[in-house]
């Protein structure tokens, strides 16, 4: 039903099929079915489409790897105010996906995404911002042991003061993306 609607021109049966699709919803998963109502979709406008589009082009899934093109469709989502681009962009410029990789802009996606109610967009702006602490006080403890040899003892970070490493050990894509717009 949605994809006969979205074949002539429906916006939201276009991603409502592009949803199904990607995910065997109700049909048989078939990513490159997904990926043409998302297109579909997306040039139509439809904000989630071109997230969810994006982490396709991200992952490989239905096409080949593509960061740029993921970068440009999570930016595009972005500047529309859906909180997954949100989130998937700030993943971008933290690892530098597509893009020059740029902390200080990572962290300020992810408050956007944060503020908008998105629990993945709070959960990478608290962890890249413990992140960037620990990076800054061993920066801090490394710069006073280069001036004074008895320095390093007393500045270390502490052990506790450092991120669960639980979070640390995930891979980096698991940590970041926090998924499509349906999620």
């Amino acid at each position: 039903l949605y994809a006969s609607a979205a074949d002539k021109g429906h916006t939201e049966a276009a991603y409502w099929a592009a949803d199904a699709y990607h995910y065997g919803k109700g049909v048989k998963k078939a990513e490159i079915k997904a990926i043409s109502y998302y297109e579909k979709a997306a040039d139509l406008g439809h904000v989630a489409s071109k997230n969810n589009l994006g982490l396709m082009y991200l992952q490989g899934k239905g096409v080949d790897r593509d960061l740029q093109t993921a970068f440009r469709l999570f930016s595009d989502a972005s500047k529309s105010g859906n909180s997954w681009g949100q989130n998937n962009l700030g993943g971008m410029y933290e690892m530098g996906w597509g893009t020059v990789k740029d902390t200080a802009k990572a962290l300020q996606l992810y408050q956007r995404s944060a503020a908008a109610g998105n629990v993945h967009g709070a959960s990478n702006m608290a962890r890249l911002r413990a992140v960037l602490e620990v990076a800054a006080k061993a920066e801090s403890a490394e710069q006073e042991t280069t001036s004074t040899p008895d320095a390093a003892t007393d500045t270390a970070p502490a052990a506790d003061e450092t991120p669960d490493p639980a979070v640390n050990n995930q891979p980096a894509e698991t940590q970041i993306l926090g998924g499509s717009s349906t999620d």
